[in-house]
């Protein structure tokens, strides 16, 4: 995890619009920029799919994204009233009942990421630590690449898993006009992490969903109805479900594997979507 102990002023950073920080503020990253060195493939390849330039603010972003997850909501939500929470959660699940078809999820990620980085200027103008306007920073900047990475049909999506705000990153791959597959990984504290597979072929799904911790596995398959629910209410059925327990998952091969958007994608493949993060939070 990114940790910073620096404490500067706020009158050494730009302005939270400003696409260019202030040396300090670069100064302040240098220690969490060491950390993406390992991880660089899948942060270069997200920041390219989002068409972002690889500046160190939003390497920063693009890593705390991909290696922090959940980090961007957690810290948005921090100093919201309880008004403001109940909007950002209805935000929240008009976003996921998008997923209709490619053009509908575009546009409701760029309506939920204007006004996610409305809250975020609003907030900007009462921060009085450098941590506060660092993460706001962030924030806006991890907000950018999601919206831009919609563009490769790479989603990322808030959601609501046990209480726990965080986000799964939804990847929709259309292999033919009948058949195409959607990745899906998301991580809490409690769950660990958990990635699956869905393949769409003629109307059936067939799914793999791998996680870390033995005891969440158990959970997953305790909610495999609540799979075939979602599957069926979007008209899909499934064919077979298979569970795997294993260390090392990663999110990286979303964000690295190429794909083919000059064709529509089914929008079966998108209520496939949809039932997954339905499924999830229930």
């Amino acid at each position: 995890k990114m940790t910073v102990d620096y404490q500067l002023p706020n009158s050494m950073f730009c302005d939270i619009e400003n696409e260019i920080p202030t040396e300090e503020f670069i100064q302040a990253l240098s220690d969490e920029i060491r950390n993406i060195i390992t991880k660089e493939e899948a942060i270069v390849r997200a920041l390219e799919n989002a068409d972002s330039p690889k500046s160190p603010i939003n390497m920063a972003a693009a890593n705390m994204l991909l290696n922090s997850r959940g980090t961007i909501f957690k810290g948005l939500l921090k100093g919201l009233d309880e008004e403001e929470k109940d909007v950002f959660d209805k935000e929240i699940s008009e976003l996921a009942d998008s997923f209709d078809d490619e053009d509908s999820v575009k546009n409701a990620i760029n309506s939920f990421t204007e006004k996610t980085q409305e809250i975020i200027k609003n907030k900007a103008q009462i921060a009085d630590k450098y941590i506060d306007v660092k993460s706001l920073k962030l924030l806006n900047k991890q907000l950018s690449i999601i919206n831009k990475m919609a563009d490769s049909r790479t989603y990322e999506v808030p959601v609501i898993i046990n209480g726990s705000y965080t986000s799964i990153n939804l990847k929709i791959v259309n292999d033919t006009e009948n058949a195409g597959k959607v990745k899906a990984y998301f991580e809490t504290e409690e769950t660990g992490r958990v990635s699956a597979e869905f393949d769409l072929r003629d109307g059936k799904v067939s799914g793999i969903i791998t996680t870390e911790n033995s005891f969440f596995e158990g959970v997953i398959k305790e909610r495999e109805d609540s799979f075939k629910e979602e599957f069926k209410g979007a008209g899909v059925e499934i064919s077979s479900m298979y569970y795997v327990n294993k260390r090392g998952i990663s999110v990286k091969g979303n964000y690295i594997d190429e794909n083919d958007v000059s064709t529509p994608a089914t929008k079966q493949l998108y209520s496939v979507a949809k039932a997954i993060i339905k499924a999830v939070q229930k």
